[in-house]
């Protein structure tokens, strides 16, 4: 019990890796929530039981006979030793990663709704329409004593709502030579021929001057002279980071390259930090998962007291992972902030099960019980306990799949998936790989205990009565 905990904190206690503070914040309050609920389940948990005045413990849900048959199903295949099993699982293995290379990253600004959700409905209608919510800003900084609204500078803004008006996600653009272009017009009697941009700093500053009479508050959201500062905003759709990344790069590129003639120009906005929020949390994504695994790994050798017992934890372990990508690529889910939660999340829920198996096998392994006869007890002393904590898991988490966010829809089947995926390896698949790789090393261990009991035990283990 004391190990399930801390493999189980751990898991989610590996989001601080992330630092991104949403992160964080979830990971240690869950892992400080696991380790309180540890702390009452020895302390408090066995004074409530002291009160119990029957005799016997009703359990008869742990004897039900459909656990009873999955059980015995897993016992029986521990003690054929088959090699399908093995062939099965690494067969599966293949298959998982094979769909897991479908598995694309791709983020979009409003990613916590369905497609369902009428507010997500209402957006898209926006977008539809011609406008939108989302802005990438190009943020201009004078240079010198040349303002920013002469011609130059000018036709550089032009030229640059140009280039970013021939990419799909961009709806529109509006800065200061859009004010000044029909001012011109107008001022000129309406000749179509004299819409152009100003030819002088002078005629510049005169149409700058009716701009900021007519239309005070545009103007000052695009250009504040006082400041030497302006502005270019770029309208664009909420298409994905799959393509908003790749635009945001080919503007900096552009800004880089082609620089304004009397000043600096960067882009900013809501949008480039949603998005640079969204790629650092993926970056960390890997060094987070790594750092659990690291940890967990650290946990079980000390537990076992063998780093090659510790290593083969693990395979079970890493195959309900395998299993999730599966399952993205399979669904078409993209790898984003809301489903890489699960996988430090599952990871640790799938070594609780993994630990029951390996640890009651090595009790009876130092107690004498040979390795033929000890994997099938093991199974069926543990069995009954990690399907019913695994449905009791799985039932909770299905729960969330009721909401219209999609993160907690996400995480709510993933870690389902990653529940039964896990019970279905340690019970079926890792007395197999204890067999062939873990064995010798447990009854290495246990040779200084085989003096100690009787090796002539019987171990028997029967199905429950049935009315």
């Amino acid at each position: 019990m004391r190990w399930q905990g801390i493999t189980t904190g751990i898991g989610f206690a590996s989001l601080a890796g992330t630092r991104i503070q949403l992160l964080v914040d979830f990971g240690l309050f869950t892992a400080a929530a696991i380790f309180l609920t540890y702390l009452f389940s020895m302390t408090l948990l066995p004074v409530l039981l002291s009160f119990y005045r029957r005799r016997k413990l009703n359990d008869r849900v742990l004897g039900a006979l459909w656990i009873f048959r999955t059980v015995e199903a897993a016992a029986e295949l521990a003690s054929r030793r088959p090699r399908k099993v093995l062939v099965l699982f690494a067969g599966a293995a293949v298959a998982a990663l094979t769909l897991g290379f479908r598995v694309r990253v791709d983020s979009h600004l409003v990613d916590d709704l369905n497609e369902r959700s009428q507010l997500l409905r209402d957006l898209r209608w926006i977008e539809d329409a011609g406008f939108s919510v989302f802005q990438v800003n190009i943020h201009m900084r004078q240079e010198g004593e040349t303002p920013l609204h002469h011609p130059a500078s000018l036709a550089w803004m032009e030229d640059f709502q140009r280039f970013v008006r021939e990419d799909p996600i961009v709806i529109g653009t509006v800065a200061l030579p859009d004010l000044l272009r029909p001012l011109r017009r107008a001022t000129l009697d309406g000749d179509a021929a004299q819409g152009a941009l100003p030819t002088s700093l002078e005629e510049g500053s005169q149409l700058l001057l009716l701009a900021e009479m007519q239309e005070g508050g545009l103007v000052t959201d695009l250009y504040r002279q006082a400041e030497g500062e302006a502005q270019i905003v770029v309208v664009v759709r909420d298409a994905g980071s799959r393509l908003m990344l790749p635009f945001l790069a080919a503007v900096d590129r552009y800004l880089e390259s082609e620089p304004p003639p009397h000043g600096t120009a960067v882009s900013t906005g809501t949008t480039r930090l949603i998005q640079n929020y969204t790629a650092q949390v993926l970056r960390n994504f890997l060094p987070s998962l790594a750092l659990a695994v690291v940890l967990i790994l650290g946990v079980m050798t000390w537990m076992f007291r063998s780093l090659r017992q510790g290593l083969l934890a693990l395979v079970p372990n890493l195959f309900p992972l395998l299993v999730l990508l599966a399952v993205m690529g399979a669904a078409g889910f993209p790898l984003k902030p809301a489903t890489i939660l699960v996988f430090s999340i599952a990871f640790g829920l799938a070594v609780d099960d993994t630990i029951h198996v390996l640890g009651r096998f090595r009790d009876l392994a130092r107690s004498g019980v040979n390795v033929d006869r000890a994997l099938p007890r093991a199974v069926r002393d543990t069995g009954p306990a990690i399907l019913m904590t695994s449905v009791v898991v799985s039932l909770g988490f299905a729960v969330l799949m009721l909401s219209r966010f999609e993160v907690l829809y996400m995480v709510g089947l993933m870690t389902m998936v990653s529940a039964v995926t896990a019970v279905i390896v340690d019970l079926f698949v890792f007395p197999t790989l204890i067999r062939r790789a873990g064995a010798r090393s447990a009854v290495r261990k246990a040779r200084p205990d085989v003096r100690k009991v009787e090796t002539h035990e019987r171990i028997d283990w029967h199905a429950p009565e049935t009315a």
